[in-house]
């Protein structure tokens, strides 16, 4: 299948339109978010892409893209979802979106998410790319996932 309407409006960051065919389709929103192109490209990864470190970008499309990916998110959008291997949050973190990797983070991807050949997780992009600020979130973000494991392995073994 090739790019659908909500795949055309996220790259284009068109928030109304995303608000538009998110809400008024009559299809299960989860379903039509989530929706594939042929080269695995889902609506939130076609936002991000869109988002490519360009010279002539402005405030307003990375404030529309941040508000795209807000939708795609509460509609139920796939954060584990991968295109060429990658999960929106190692395209973010790639990119140098700081404020999408947050919302990414705080909707519960997947920060340990590894490429299946080389292992790169989100943080090994950031540094690769020397993105320090979205490295020291990704790093802060680790440690407070690796202490909240550790406090329920406590805590399991306390019941036990």
């Amino acid at each position: 299948m090739g790019r659908t309407p909500l795949h055309i409006a996220a790259m284009e960051m068109d928030v109304q339109m995303c608000r538009i065919l998110t809400d008024d389709t009559g299809v299960d929103s989860s379903t039509l978010v989530n929706l594939a192109a042929n080269d695995g490209t889902t609506p939130l990864h076609a936002a991000i892409l869109a988002m490519a470190p360009q010279p002539h970008m402005w405030r307003a499309d990375f404030d529309n893209c941040a508000a795209i990916v807000t939708i795609l998110i509460r509609k139920g959008a796939n954060l584990a979802a991968e295109k060429d291997h990658l999960t929106p949050l190692h395209l973010a973190a790639e990119g140098g979106l700081l404020n999408i990797v947050k919302l990414l983070v705080e909707a519960g991807a997947d920060i340990h998410a590894e490429t299946p050949n080389a292992g790169l997780t989100p943080l090994d992009m950031a540094e690769h790319g020397r993105k320090h600020d979205i490295v020291n979130y990704l790093k802060a973000a680790i440690e407070s996932d690796t202490c909240r494991r550790e406090k329920n392995k406590r805590e399991e073994a306390s019941v036990e």
